[in-house]
């Protein structure tokens, strides 16, 4: 039976299992996925276990998608431009790193938007982990405009000069984003801002235009605050779900060269969320 794995702290609240567990036995694969959760300073000591225990694949989640990049034997092009790995298959005995969030996140997003994506202006509020991928993914495929905003300025200057290989970005203040939210046709929010009861917005939006595209990475709650407040004037809202579905997808074609059944995935996650909304 072969064995996967996702590595994390915390990582007691990732649907990570569910999904794939559910996917290998809808597709009649013999396997298992377990989830561990490895504190920062045993990361390395947890990699080599690992190893030793046989295992074919297996995700990387917070706080672990910088750091370990110096301990896998080869780390793909796109993964090196983010700066992460969520994604690691074992070929021959060597870890080999990837990651799946940016075409993953590409992926669900032009399930909202169609063709219309390369005509957009598009404003990306954060600047961590997922930014990092969002960015590198939308600089690459190609947008009309791409603009960043973060509360620390310092950090969006570091994605911009990160981006600058394939496109410029614009890096706006705060203040500055606010008041012209009218020039994006598509605004993305990459941080965490929404998934605990009590959160500030990520970003005021009153004076964004009306027929927008809203886009949040959050998938639990399935509808933010911030997705609610846009609600009104968005054309249309996407919440995590789509980049949740397309980067195990794609982490499972990684690791086993069969193509992921998509519709499956999308059915059972989905119906597993809404089914935990209506019963909290």
């Amino acid at each position: 039976m072969e064995n996967y794995a996702v590595i994390g702290h915390p990582i007691g609240h990732s649907k990570s299992p569910m999904i794939h567990n559910r996917h290998f036995d809808v597709v009649g694969r013999e396997a298992i996925y377990t989830r561990y959760d490895v504190k920062p300073e045993n990361l390395e000591t947890a990699i080599a276990a690992l190893q030793t225990l046989g295992v074919s694949g297996f995700n990387v989640t917070v706080p672990h998608k910088v750091n370990i990049l110096p301990l896998l034997d080869a780390v793909d092009d796109e993964a090196l431009v983010i700066g992460a790995v969520n994604t690691v298959v074992n070929r021959g005995g060597k870890w080999h790193g990837y990651n799946t969030d940016g075409q993953g996140y590409l992926n669900g997003l032009r399930e909202m938007t169609g063709d219309a994506l390369g005509d957009m202006s598009v404003l990306v509020i954060g600047a961590g982990g997922a930014a990092r991928a969002v960015t590198t993914v939308l600089a690459k495929h190609g947008v009309k405009r791409l603009a960043l905003s973060n509360r620390t300025p310092s950090r969006a200057f570091d994605l911009q000069a990160n981006i600058a290989r394939f496109r410029e970005i614009d890096v706006i203040e705060r203040s500055e984003a606010i008041r012209g939210l009218s020039a994006f046709d598509l605004i993305i929010n990459t941080t965490s801002l929404g998934m605990r009861e009590g959160d500030s917005l990520p970003m005021e939006i009153e004076e964004m235009k009306t027929d927008v595209y809203l886009s949040d990475l959050i998938y639990n709650p399935l509808e933010t605050r911030w997705l609610q407040y846009g609600k009104p004037k968005a054309r249309a809202l996407q919440n995590g779900l789509p980049m949740f579905i397309e980067q195990a997808a794609l982490a499972y074609e990684i690791w086993t060269d069969r193509r992921a059944d998509r519709a499956f995935m999308s059915r059972m996650i989905r119906e597993e969320m809404e089914t935990n909304e209506t019963n909290q």
